[in-house]
């Protein structure tokens, strides 16, 4: 063996193994490859395989595989890719880890399709069962499988395609995912003490996925924590985005959670606990639309729990903040909410796994628990254009907070609610709501609501115009749609108006205003209708009256005309009326001060003018009972100079009005009215 060690002949013999590994890895290997293992593989699923090219470099144990394509019976391309690319270290022989630099694939496709007969096309791929086995005579309980060490300098799919088609449907869905692109970079496993893992990977710039924990693969279970930061909604937004209406634009999403998992319990074990979510800047928008219709700066989920075996899931807490949401009410009746987030018509609910069992008659339902939830400075723009002339609210501020949610819900929530309305007004809701069936008992406080944004709503009513004027509501409300031993609505506490100013739309002029109306301790209730004030107060009235050249008075075409009253004969409504009940209503007190009326007739030249001032008293005892007599005690001035003063009783709430007044007027001034005894 001495000639082996001579210099020239270990140098031929090295040249020689070098050469025979160039011939091996860079001939053998790919021919075998494509002449046996590929026909091997096709006789193996029953499936035509082709491959276009197979290299191998054996000194930088890199595996090339370009133009693999796995056909249907029918020719038709199944699964593929233009090219598959590994590269492999040499030094996972000394680090007993599987360490790759690259792993690449290039174009993956799979084309996955549901026949008529509801089989998939895919599990058609997997070798039948050949036979049954003899039973394997019982063995000790196997340890765990442990999962290898793997390093991954970056794994990368680009422009990865899955096309499904469900033919088992009346109607063919189809759904079509392009294109997929994922890039994990520095992506490893460690093995730690007790069968301990964690990895690390890059989705994109910014975007990381972490996971700690233990994992065994006979049986399946795991254990440990994950985490997801930084991952861009628009970017996983855009394989549903063909689906509904509308686009995500902005927002990120970030997450983590702790987790145990025992695939080999029946049913399946799997508990998430202190999971939270957080998303940030989300940003929608209408197909075809510029601007954002919702916009979430901050939402955020925190202490939520999973339990799959309890069918239990608790929530710490939801979070939503400075939230603004842009909405209107479509002439036909519906909110543009509606259609964006409705599934486009021709795209029907995902496909059901063809293997999935039917859902237990006795399997317990899920039970969710919010222990609490808060909605903070959230802003609405609201646009109702089902009216002539569209109505703007704005809301800010929105504040919305309630706790102790349970899913399903059985008892009244508690609520608080503040708000903003068109800049100076406000309105607070405190107090419990059931959904259903729905019933409310709220303390509802209403202060300075502006009357001129709403009045499109009341250009159908009468054609004034509202120029200014604000209500405030103090009191308490009760609501419920089932309502054996009470009302279905009821209202205590009190209300008003300030500043009211109300002028003739088509002219222009003022035709009554008042300082303030309140009216105190009011009891209203609906279903049975009933209404008591204790006290009506009316702070300086105003009206005026104008008798214009044709002779009709100006209040009187006020009223809009109600193209549906004119239709029906009056005299076919006269006996429905008869057959009502009146309305049980009762007012203590009404209160004037410095209530006045201006009168001016054109109908005669020159126009007569007067007026009454400083009406000031009260009438007591209004009632709408039949022998009800209300006392009248007023005192004012005519053409301000004449004294007024009016006194008796009267009846105007009952079926049958009553009156018995004295009026004594003294000292009149004619002289304005002396166009009349010319006329």
């Amino acid at each position: 063996m001495r000639w082996l060690l001579r210099p020239s002949r270990l140098a031929i013999l090295a040249l020689g193994v070098v050469l025979l590994y160039t011939l091996v890895g860079f001939f053998l290997v790919p021919y075998l490859i494509k002449a046996y293992a590929i026909p091997a593989l096709a006789e193996k699923l029953k499936r035509l395989v082709l491959v276009k090219e197979v290299g191998l470099n054996p000194f930088t144990l890199s595996l090339r595989v370009n133009g693999l394509e796995i056909r249907e019976a029918d020719q038709s391309a199944l699964i593929g890719f233009d090219e598959f690319f590994v590269n492999f270290q040499a030094s996972s022989l000394i680090r007993r880890a599987y360490v790759f630099d690259t792993i690449r694939l290039t174009v993956p496709y799979v084309s996955a399709r549901v026949s008529k007969e509801g089989r998939m096309n895919l599990a058609e791929l997997v070798p039948p069962d050949g036979g049954s086995q003899p039973d394997a005579p019982p063995q000790a309980e196997k340890t765990p499988a442990e999962m290898p060490t793997i390093e991954i300098g970056q794994f990368e799919i680009a422009q990865g395609i899955v096309e499904f088609r469900d033919e088992s449907k009346p109607k063919p869905y189809v759904l079509d995912i392009v294109p997929i692109h994922l890039v994990l970079k520095n992506f490893h496993t460690k093995p730690g003490g007790d069968n301990s893992y964690a990895f690390t990977a890059e989705l994109g710039k910014g975007e990381t996925l972490s996971w700690a924990g233990t994992i065994s693969l006979e049986p399946i279970r795991s254990s440990g924590t994950f985490s997801l930061s930084g991952v861009k909604l628009p970017s996983l937004w855009q394989y549903l985005h063909d689906r509904f209406r509308f686009d995500v634009t902005d927002g990120t999403v970030a997450a983590d959670a702790r987790y145990a998992l025992d695939a080999g319990a029946t049913p399946i074990k799997l508990q998430i606990s202190q999971a939270n979510v957080q998303i940030e800047k989300l940003a929608l928008r209408e197909d075809g639309s510029l601007d954002p219709v919702i916009t979430i700066p901050a939402l955020n989920v925190g202490g939520v729990d999973v339990d799959l075996a309890t069918h239990e899931v608790t929530v710490g807490n939801i979070a939503v903040e400075r939230a603004s949401f842009t909405a209107w009410l479509n002439p036909d009746g519906t909110v543009n909410y509606q259609q964006m987030f409705a599934p486009m018509d021709s795209v029907e609910p995902p496909p059901a796994a063809s293997n999935s069992s039917p859902k237990p008659k006795d399997e317990k339902p899920w039970a969710v628990w919010l222990k609490e939830v808060k909605l903070q400075d959230h802003a609405i723009d609201f646009d109702d254009r089902t009216l002539p002339i569209p109505a703007h609210v704005e809301v800010r501020a929105l504040t919305v907070k309630t706790h102790d949610v349970r899913i399903p819900i059985k008892e009244a929530l508690p609520i608080e609610v503040e708000l903003q309305l068109n800049e100076t007004g406000t309105i607070r809701v405190n107090g419990s709501v059931l959904p259903k069936p729905l019933q409310a008992d709220v303390a509802l406080v209403l202060k300075d609501i502006a009357i001129r944004p709403f009045q499109p709503y009341l250009e159908k009513f009468a054609r004034i115009d509202v120029q200014s004027g604000a209500v405030n509501l103090d009191g308490t409300l009760h609501l419920a749609t089932e309502h054996p031993n009470g009302p279905i609505m009821s209202y205590e506490g009190n209300a008003g108006v300030e500043a009211l100013s109300v002028a003739d739309r088509d002219q222009g002029d003022e035709v009554a205003s008042l300082q303030a109306l309140s009216l105190n301790t009011v009891r209203v209730t609906i279903d049975p209708t009933t209404a008591s004030i204790k006290e009506v107060g009316l702070q300086q009235p105003m009206a005026h009256l104008v008798v214009q050249p044709d002779g009709g008075l100006n209040l009187g075409k006020l009223a809009s005309a109600s193209p549906s009253s004119a239709s029906v004969d009056e005299k076919a409504v006269e006996p429905q009326k008869a057959k009502r009940s009146p309305v049980p209503v009762t007012i203590g007190m009404v209160k004037f001060v410095k209530a006045a009326m201006t009168f001016r007739d054109d109908s005669v030249q020159p126009s007569v003018r007067t007026g009454l001032s400083d009406l000031t008293g009260r009438i007591k005892g209004l009632s709408s009972k039949q022998l009800a007599r209300a006392d009248v005690d007023l005192t004012g001035r005519v053409g301000k100079a004449a004294p007024l003063k009016i006194a008796g009783i009267i009846n105007p709430l009952s079926e049958d009005a009553f009156t018995d007044l004295t009026i004594t007027l003294g000292g009149m001034d004619l002289t304005a009215e002396g166009p009349y005894s010319g006329k």
